[in-house]
This record gives C-alpha cells, sequence and structure tokens, in this order.
C-alpha cells in the first residue's frame, strides 16, 4: 500500500459509550439498548492516571477486501494513554501484539 492511497481515522474508545435517550434516536425502545461497559482506569502513585483506548483504522477504498461480496477490512490496535497529575503531559504506549483484524459486510 502506497502513504498516499491510505487515509487513517482513528477513532478512540475509551470503553465507555455515552448514553443518549433511546427516543431521540430510536423509537423502538428494544432495538436501542446499549450494552454498558467498563472504563479501564489507573490511578497511579504519582498522581498521573493512565487510559486504555483502542484505535480503528479507517482504510477508505484500500479497505475493501473483496469487491464481489462488498468486504471490508480495518485494523485494531490497543494503547495506553496516561495523563501526568498537573495534566501538562501525555504519552502513548502502543500494545502491538493487540492488533486485530475486524471485517465488515455491507
Amino acid at each position: 500500500m502506497r502513504n498516499a492511497q491510505i487515509y487513517a481515522t482513528f477513532v478512540l474508545v475509551v470503553g465507555a459509550v455515552a448514553r443518549i435517550d433511546a427516543n431521540i434516536i430510536w423509537p423502538c425502545v428494544e432495538c436501542s439498548h446499549i450494552a454498558p461497559r467498563n472504563i479501564t482506569i489507573e490511578h497511579h502513585d504519582n498522581g498521573s492516571v493512565t487510559y486504555q483506548l483502542l484505535a480503528i483504522t479507517d482504510m477508505d477504498r484500500e479497505a475493501k477486501v473483496d469487491s464481489k461480496n462488498w468486504t471490508w477490512r480495518a485494523v485494531t490496535r490497543r494503547r495506553r494513554l496516561t495523563l501526568s497529575a498537573d495534566k501538562k503531559n501525555v504519552s502513548v504506549e502502543w500494545m502491538k501484539d493487540y492488533d486485530k483484524n475486524i471485517t465488515s459486510f455491507v
């Protein structure tokens, strides 16, 4: 893949899903249940906080795997984001062993 053809959009997921009134988005209450998720936060002795995140790539045209079945691929990668106690510094650690391919069908 050429870098000029790849467009990546990272969606950071902390593990929490914002709850919005079901009746506004989906009139069918049975269809709109959002499963609760846990936020993984580590509080350190020095006052810093670490969050576990998930990045999902969107490779646009390069993500199309099977043109006949309209199959698309994305890659997920976990990472840890640490925010300093004074909230002025952030560090990110990629967890490369956790890469996974996900596919979807249209």
